[in-house]
């Protein structure tokens, strides 16, 4: 699930990811919102912000052609349509009308281009080339028709297109040098005002964004809180009002408040060990065989999980009685 579908609407506590908000009987506008996460971004530009931290900034203040919903399933985004080629070779997306950056520029296919383009380029250093490597080239049919054709058939193609790092860029402003990485600049649902290292990000409501009725709140506050008493505390008292981590000894205190509710959701988030394969004994393959068995994979998902009820749905274990971890062999 996008962050971005989370902060669009917030009516909810979603456990078993680590999400946690007030919850509200309908839909209300206005005030803002102040979300704790634990680390610093990487950087705002969609080519160069690598980590999950930069993602939630980048999906609130960029857009891309393509969104998911809570099932990962595709709808619109600034394509209002899309379609396939028969063969599967190419995919063409029909931009909506009237589109523009927060600084005022009109956006249209030759910024995806551009956008794509410049992720494509082979020293542009974006850490998620895998998911791009089959475009071939990228056209802009007219101003609002963008054609993506490719070498081979991509059946995730469109999950691509909803990925932050597929986020569209204003082309004339990035040809003026202007850097995204400090001060990013796009079409999604809020502006970028501010940020302090180690301290917080300040957004504020695009009244022009696309989706009618959207964002709901005036403003955001991304708070940088590591530590987890702080982030307990804030949450307990009402000062943060979002966190996607839950310390899972303070669940039950912040759930059972009067403004929660506990709605847990099945998480996609992945833990592992990786032996170092250089140091004996683990350089040899039948002692990791032998300890493969001995880590308790219930009891660690149990643990890890800030909702014990869920645990079960939001850590998949692989019986070691059928098959070793691919670290053992």
């Amino acid at each position: 699930m996008q962050i971005r579908r989370l902060m669009l609407r917030c009516a909810a506590v979603v456990a078993t990811a680590g999400l946690v908000c007030p919850a509200v009987a309908e839909e209300t506008y206005g005030g803002t919102l102040v979300a704790a996460f634990s680390a610093d971004p990487g950087g705002f530009d969609p080519a160069r912000g690598p980590s999950g931290m930069s993602h939630v900034v980048i999906e609130q203040v960029y857009s891309t052609l393509l969104n998911l919903d809570e099932n990962a399933q595709p709808y619109a985004g600034i394509a209002e349509s899309w379609s396939q080629a028969e063969d599967g070779l190419s995919w063409t997306f029909t931009l909506r009308d009237g589109l523009t950056f927060h600084n005022g520029e009109a956006l249209t296919a030759e910024d995806v281009v551009f956008s794509f383009e410049r992720i494509l380029a082979p020293d542009s250093g974006y850490a998620y080339s895998s998911q791009i490597e089959t475009i071939a080239e990228v056209v802009a049919v007219d101003d609002l028709t963008v054609e993506f054709r490719l070498n081979r058939v991509t059946g995730p193609f469109e999950i691509y297109m909803a990925f932050p790092g597929s986020s569209i860029v204003p082309k004339d402003l990035v040809e003026t040098d202007w850097d995204l990485n400090a001060h990013p600049v796009g079409s999604g649902p809020f502006k970028f005002v501010s940020y302090t290292p180690r301290d917080s990000i300040v957004f504020e409501k695009n009244a022009d964004y696309y989706e009618e009725g959207r964002p709901y709140f005036d403003g955001m506050v991304y708070r940088i809180i590591s530590d987890p008493t702080a982030l307990s505390n804030g949450l307990k008292s009402g000062e943060i009002h979002f966190s996607n981590e839950v310390p899972p000894k303070d669940w039950s205190a912040i759930v059972s408040q009067d403004n929660m509710v506990d709605a847990a959701i099945e998480g996609s988030r992945y833990f592992w060990m990786v032996p170092n394969h250089t140091r004996e004994p683990l350089g040899n393959p039948l002692v990791r065989r032998a300890i493969a068995p001995a880590p308790h994979r219930g009891r660690t998902c149990a643990g890890r999980s800030p909702t014990p009820s869920t645990g079960q749905r939001s850590c998949r274990v692989r019986s070691t009685a059928r098959r070793q971890p691919s670290w053992a062999g």
